[in-house]
């Protein structure tokens, strides 16, 4: 422990702990974030599948006029 730093003096203890303090955003932001956020992924799941369509198509193209 001693060799990769570690100390038992560094360790957390319940009165460090306690005294730790953060700020959060309102509720309102929260919420208004992760709707956001659920959109932006409901997109790339659109456009992840619109490709995979896409490489179908390719495929489909190539092979049409390479046998030409």
């Amino acid at each position: 422990g001693k060799r990769m730093g570690f100390s038992r003096n560094f360790r957390a203890s319940l009165d460090r702990v306690g005294g730790i303090t953060f700020g959060v955003p309102e509720i309102d932001a929260q919420n208004k974030a992760m709707n956001e956020v659920m959109r932006l992924e409901a997109e790339i799941s659109e456009a992840a599948a619109n490709l995979k369509g896409l490489a179908g198509k390719k495929e489909e193209i190539l092979k049409k006029h390479l046998r030409s």
